[in-house]
């Protein structure tokens, strides 16, 4: 059948009644037409291959100090290093696993992980070992450093705003660090600086950004008695639950911690509150799934994720009725979801949850 000069195509549907298609052309080259111009905006709006579902995590553990005068050897950092990288691979992450680095070790190992989380949907960072403070601002230890006095620290220690600026400048859809760092030392009532002991309060971080203590700033951590430090022990312990969202991973372990320290220890978190609940470590979680119900026409479609349903009010478009976007808190919750599901999420996807999850 053909259609000659000016084509007339009407819908019934959707209030779109008369749309006149200045073209001369047959039914069949219409189709192809169209089905031309689906398969060219898949293509352009795809995200890379490479991009989707990325997760990359850098875990060190610090035990095998070389001047245990000053910073004694540690029994678990490297177990504890070694644990948590098995746990994160079981969840997707490419690991970057390294174990009683020296100083230039660990300055390549960043610059490693600061490559590879460009453009990634999360990055996760993790420290066992010791860390010192000195005026406000942490410091990893490397296992080779020689602290004579608090003035050599700066040089011998790996500032954690480095690690903070690889996150910045990798622009992840989300960033956890992690520092069961805060483990006692011998010298910190010597520093000269106020409080010294355990490591100090985060200042600014990057957006969509969670830092995990072991303890209290100021306080210091256990090493434990057993195989792991006791904060790792407390993770690792909420990896094998049920309900993985990086919310309840840490209600857990800080609950496990405060109970096998005598409420002496107890977990300090730093970070967006939607970030810690739409986070997931397993992806296919039962617990975290985003449950998408059929809906009648200009019906709310609800979106319901941990037994709690938000309703979003469909509003009138010329194409028919759509829903309403979402507010940022909202839209960050949508996007968290959908990345700790799997799904890829579009370059345009990744640059709202940087904005919507701050």
């Amino acid at each position: 059948m053909s259609l000659k000069n000016r084509t007339q195509v009407n819908r019934m549907a959707d209030g779109i009644h008369s749309v006149t298609l200045p073209i001369t052309m047959n039914l069949p080259g219409i189709f192809r037409l169209m089905q031309g111009i689906a398969l060219l905006a898949a293509i352009c709006i795809a995200p890379s291959q490479a991009q989707q579902g990325r997760r990359i995590a850098l875990v060190i553990g610090n035990g095998s100090y070389i001047y245990s005068d000053r910073l004694p050897k540690l029994a678990n950092p490297t177990n504890d290093a070694q644990d948590i990288a098995a746990a994160l691979r079981g969840f997707g992450f490419e690991v970057i696993e390294r174990t009683n680095l020296t100083l230039e070790g660990m300055n390549q190992s960043i610059a490693e992980f600061g490559s590879k989380i460009g453009g990634s949907e999360a990055a996760l960072f993790y420290f066992a070992g010791h860390g010192l403070q000195v005026k406000n601002q942490n410091f990893l230890m490397p296992v080779s450093a020689k602290v004579e006095s608090e003035a050599v620290i700066p040089y011998q220690g790996l500032n954690m705003n480095q690690v903070l600026d690889e996150m910045d400048n990798g622009n992840s859809g989300i960033n956890i660090v992690i520092l069961d760092a805060c483990r006692n030392n011998p010298i910190s009532g010597k520093f000269r600086s106020g409080n010294s002991r355990g490591l100090a309060s985060p200042g600014s971080s990057p957006r969509a950004t969670v830092i995990v203590y072991a303890t209290d700033p100021g306080n210091v951590a256990s090493d434990g008695e057993g195989r792991n430090g006791l904060f790792t022990a407390g993770l690792l312990t909420a990896f094998s639950g049920n309900n993985l969202s990086l919310d309840e991973v840490l209600t857990v372990a800080s609950a496990e911690v405060e109970r096998n320290s005598g409420h002496t220890q107890s977990p300090y978190v730093n970070g967006p509150k939607t970030v810690q609940k739409n986070f997931y470590f397993r992806g296919r979680s039962t617990t975290g799934q985003l449950q998408v119900h059929a809906s009648s026409p200009g019906a709310p479609v609800s979106e319901q994720k941990l037994g709690t349903t938000v309703s979003t009010p469909l509003v009138e478009h010329p194409l028919g009725k759509i829903p309403r976007q979402p507010s940022g808190s909202d839209r960050c919750a949508q996007l968290l979801s959908k990345s700790s599901l799997g799904e890829p999420l579009s370059a345009t996807e990744k640059q709202e949850m940087s904005k919507s999850c701050r």
